[in-house]
């Protein structure tokens, strides 16, 4: 598959600039949040404790955990801002139906369906437009992650503050969701997300769309033919 500036153009821009910037400072924040985060998790094995002493120590770690956690915060309200202005302000169409959409569809269900069966060599691949439907679970896991990881995190950080109104087993509650869904998270992003999107056969080393924004038309054609029309 074409999918490289290496390819033969022509080519089709898919992200735009802002995109680009803030699924960057995303990859960023979340590496900042794992790498400070994980070896909490693991106190006790050898190579947390160094990275720990790596990172200048507990304290250090755990201010770049909460940099990382407010930068988290900013992009996630900055792209709820920007799909609200273009939404309500720019009235543009099709963030809750349609091919800009990121909400589930009937036809993510039935390109799941014909996924599998194109895995087992039991029927053809399904075509995809803009979005298929492992990347809206991607998008959508984002919201889900903020919201819990990023709520259990505040109640550790202001723990006094969440225990005027929640009773004190509510932290040690908070502190195994954060610990724990983080590290679904981390695992899922490093095992599925990054081999499914740039560990591919097709798609190795990398693919740089996410970097330049464009895609060679003959990549689109022959994995998202309906994006084209």
């Amino acid at each position: 598959y074409a999918t490289s500036h290496s390819s033969a153009g022509p080519y089709v821009r898919r992200f735009t600039h802002k995109q680009i910037v803030v699924h960057i400072t995303i990859v960023l924040s979340f590496l900042l949040l794992a790498i400070t985060g994980l070896p909490l998790t693991f106190a006790d094995a050898d190579w947390a404790i160094g990275l720990m002493d790596l990172l200048g120590g507990q304290d250090t770690a755990a201010w770049l955990h909460r940099v990382g956690a407010i930068v988290t915060f900013g992009y996630f309200a900055f792209h709820l801002l920007s799909v609200f202005t273009d939404m309500f302000i720019n009235k543009k169409r099709g963030f809750l139906w349609g091919w800009r959409s990121m909400v589930p569809q009937p036809k993510d269900i039935a390109d799941l369906w014909g996924n599998l069966k194109y895995f087992l060599y039991v029927g053809k691949r399904p075509s995809f437009d803009h979005w298929t439907y492992w990347e809206k679970f991607d998008y959508l896991a984002v919201f889900w992650g903020v919201a819990i990881i990023g709520f259990s995190g505040l109640m550790l950080w202001f723990p006094n503050v969440f225990c005027l109104v929640l009773p004190g087993y509510a932290l040690n509650l908070g502190k195994v969701i954060h610990s724990e869904i983080a590290l679904t998270a981390a695992g899922f992003v490093f095992m599925i997300h990054v081999f499914n999107t740039h560990m591919r056969p097709e798609k190795f080393p990398m693919d740089v769309s996410w970097l330049s924004g464009i895609v060679a038309e003959e990549h689109l054609r022959r994995n998202r033919p309906e994006l084209l029309q």
